[in-house]
């Protein structure tokens, strides 16, 4: 039976996430100085960020459970939920990115045989991390780089528009005594409009300047492309839960950066 968001498992999702967040942390260091996603123009003490994301996973995990079921999943180590979110997590990332690839190479084709090049920003492919953290921005490599960007990108993407802006919502609009199915609806819809816009700001002013020149198009078209990706991460922390959501994004990330 599929785990939804009412029956969390967050001690085996931490667990799941712990080398990720290992990885994220070693980077750090090496990564751009003084940015940070969380507290802007200020650098992220070691530790700090895992900690804040272990945490709120913790109080979301104590407000949605009652006291027996926090006890009985506290102390419960469960090997075959770690094996699951690894093979989840590979077959719901690689699954997409495969179909991605092919159109886009065919896409790209078309292009490069019409003499038509792409007019995207040099920022436009780059994940929300990179734009605006520099995240992974380090002199260790193109593979250390891809690999701590994948990371990085799918750790906090998935902290701040699943595990905050999407509960956050839901919990709000439930609050409200708005039907589950409606909450549910328009807390995915909005979170991951928000998630698709924040890849690529510019897109508001270009729209409300009317220019709606081939960069304008194109970046739409690549809005659509990352709402529809939100869509699909969002189902998967809904049902999957928070670590199965952020390996795929990972692994997502990953196998698409290795294509090009």
């Amino acid at each position: 039976m599929l785990r939804t968001e009412s029956e969390p498992d967050p001690v085996n999702s931490a667990l799941f996430l712990l080398p990720f967040l290992g990885l994220f942390e070693l980077g750090m260091p090496l990564s751009s100085q003084g940015n940070s996603l969380l507290i802007p123009d200020r650098e992220l003490f070691p530790g700090m960020f895992s900690a804040i994301f272990l945490g709120i996973l913790l109080i979301q995990w104590f407000c949605q459970s009652s006291s027996t079921e926090m006890a009985r999943s506290f102390f419960s180590f469960n090997r075959n939920s770690l094996t699951r979110q690894w093979k989840e997590s590979l077959w719901f990332g690689v699954a997409p990115a495969l179909p991605v690839l092919f159109f886009g190479s065919v896409l790209l084709s078309k292009v490069v045989n019409a003499n038509t090049p792409l007019q995207l920003r040099e920022d436009a492919m780059l994940p929300m991390t990179a734009c605006y953290a520099q995240i992974g921005k380090s002199d260790t490599g193109m593979i250390a780089d891809k690999l701590y960007q994948a990371v990085s990108a799918g750790l906090v993407e998935e902290f701040l528009f699943r595990l905050l802006l999407l509960s956050g919502l839901l919990g709000l609009l439930l609050g409200l005594k708005i039907s589950r199915p409606v909450s549910l609806c328009l807390s995915v819809l909005l979170s991951s409009g928000l998630f698709a816009l924040a890849h690529d700001p510019h897109l508001i002013a270009q729209i409300s300047s009317l220019n709606f020149d081939s960069a304008t198009i194109q970046s739409l078209g690549l809005f659509g492309y990352r709402f529809c990706a939100g869509i699909y991460l969002a189902a998967l922390y809904l049902r999957r839960g928070l670590g199965v959501a952020v390996g795929t994004h990972i692994v997502y990330n990953l196998t698409l950066s290795c294509a090009f």
